[in-house]
């Protein structure tokens, strides 16, 4: 099977491109995960056809986690689970108690060995927990290629720490890419 998992799609303009890109492939397997609850569902509802969409944060476990969004509704993209970052004009005394998923119990679930998993993950600061958490259950190995936008700076981690971060992914045998970008 063939997968494209949108890790933190927000309004779906990575999705959009990616269905119209080389890389998608009729009966591809599409999954939207966005927890921004002040995402309209208009918005979720201009996604490409057959999305399956997730309204959960990706995280390390089920349940809720607390989501901390601009309190004016502006910058619907820096919002984040991550109390640490710096940036968006985040407020931190009221936080919206959102549900969670467990990434790697997800990915376990449903993705079977051999399967092609193209991952886009833009998740403001969250992916070093998340990406710590495959790791170390394994659960890494199901992902073929993961275009990745890494938050270092904005969650006050060092370029350092970061870089040691992707070292471990490829170590792993993660083919780690930037943030994605439409295939002409």
């Amino acid at each position: 099977m063939k997968w494209f998992l949108d890790l933190g799609s927000n309004r779906g303009k990575i999705l959009r491109e990616f269905v119209a890109s080389p890389e998608y492939e009729d009966g591809m397997n599409l999954h939207a995960f966005e927890a921004n609850p002040l995402i309209d569902e208009k918005i979720i509802r201009s996604y490409p056809a057959g999305t399956i969409v997730h309204r959960k944060a990706v995280w390390i476990h089920d349940g809720t986690v607390d989501f901390y969004v601009n309190p004016n509704g502006e910058k619907m993209e820096s919002s984040s689970v991550i109390r640490e970052k710096k940036t968006g004009g985040l407020d931190f005394h009221h936080p919206l108690h959102i549900p969670c998923v467990d990434f790697s119990a997800w990915l376990k679930s449903n993705i079977s060995p051999g399967d092609n998993v193209i991952c886009k993950c833009d998740i403001e600061g969250a992916e070093y927990e998340v990406f710590k958490k495959l790791c170390s259950e394994g659960t890494i190995s199901l992902l073929s290629l993961v275009y990745m936008e890494r938050h270092w700076s904005k969650i006050g981690m060092s370029k350092s720490d970061d870089e040691a971060f992707c070292r471990k992914l490829r170590c792993h045998g993660l083919k780690l890419r930037g943030e994605y970008k439409k295939v002409a």
